[in-house]
């Protein structure tokens, strides 16, 4: 299915250069790349001066950019390298980048254009997103909370591998991280996803995620389940069962509607999140039940939200949920594994 104004990276999952808006991200080059850069503008042009004057700029940006190592936009970049009468190999100049940021942004050094996210670890850093995490309304910076230090350590470690090397914010005790702007800027100009309240913006799984191989959907539902998956060991041989919660907005519905809303089991009304997880769920030959109205939810400023779940209940499928999927966090393995084992 097509996605109105999705980007290439929202049906690939790959990122490149190319992807991103050329006024809103900074660069600096590699020093030998740039020396290169440097000698044929002044070959061409002579003086700083000159070269200022040919791409309408002044001669501090010049010198900043060669001398001081200042970025600059990649509309900057590019007016340098149209004095040669040709465009910018963006293939070239990707694998050339020192470092990348947003103006006065922190910065993602080293960074690993094209950015696949359509790997094992990639799929980590969307799950997170949609999960535990999300993308900051106003900074566009990515944020995730967890009190299991684990988990915080393992999102940053997969952000290096794919991204590049970031140096995260740690906020609340170490329980909460957020990561550069520009990492959210490549994921929502890059990868269309969505920023702000999840409640609100009711987003839907990147379509490279549903098409992925299996590696990669088990790595994303593995990180979903870490964030918001519980196993119930029940009592007495009954209600033993692995469960995932997610909330949907109800705000704009008068009490009546909230009631047949419960009662119905409408998917219009029920999270995108949770359906697209059961989807993949099931895509795995792991059969699901729900969703299922749990509770309302009203908040502080008069919001409402439904919360809805899934589970998976019978020895089968927690089998196939343990065998392809797990968990990262070693108390849930160690539970589900007691769950399996008190099957007769």
């Amino acid at each position: 299915m097509i996605e109105k104004d999705k980007p290439n990276g929202w049906y690939r999952g790959i990122v490149k250069l190319s992807d991103l808006p050329k006024d809103k991200i900074y660069l600096d080059l590699n020093e030998s790349y740039k020396f290169k850069l440097y000698k044929l503008l002044i070959n061409k042009f002579r003086n700083k001066q000159a070269i200022a004057n040919a791409i309408n700029e002044n001669y501090d940006s010049i010198r900043n950019f060669f001398d001081r190592n200042q970025t600059k936009s990649l509309q900057f970049i590019e007016k340098l390298m149209m004095c040669f009468g040709e465009g910018i190999n963006m293939n070239v100049l990707e694998k050339q980048i020192k470092c990348i940021q947003v103006k006065n942004g922190r910065k993602i050094l080293c960074p690993k254009f094209p950015m696949n996210f359509n790997t094992e670890d990639g799929a980590v850093i969307i799950s997170m997103i949609y999960h535990d995490g999300g993308i900051h309304k106003n900074s566009l910076c990515p944020h995730y909370r967890n009190y299991e230090r684990s988990m915080i350590e393992h999102v940053i470690r997969v952000v290096n591998k794919v991204c590049g090397k970031i140096e995260p914010r740690l906020l609340m005790n170490n329980t909460q991280v957020y990561f550069p702007k520009i990492l959210g800027l490549i994921m929502v100009y890059g990868l269309g996803l969505s920023y702000g309240s999840k409640l609100k913006t009711n987003p839907k799984i990147p379509h490279f995620i549903h098409n992925a191989n299996e590696t990669v959907k088990c790595s994303f539902l593995k990180q979903a389940f870490d964030d918001e998956g519980s196993i119930d060991e029940g009592r007495n041989g009954s209600g033993r069962q692995l469960t995932f919660s997610q909330s949907s907005d109800v705000s704009n519905y008068d009490a009546d509607k909230l009631i047949k809303i419960r009662k119905s089991n409408n998917p219009r009304y029920i999270s995108n999140i949770i359906k697209d997880d059961k989807s993949l769920l099931e895509s795995l030959e792991i059969n699901v039940g729900g969703p299922y109205f749990k509770q309302e939810h009203h908040s502080k400023d008069g919001r409402i939200s439904h919360n809805w779940r899934i589970t998976i209940s019978d020895r089968k499928n927690l089998a196939a949920f343990n065998d392809k999927i797990s968990f990262h966090l070693k108390y849930k393995r160690n539970k589900l594994k007691r769950l399996l084992k008190s099957y007769k």
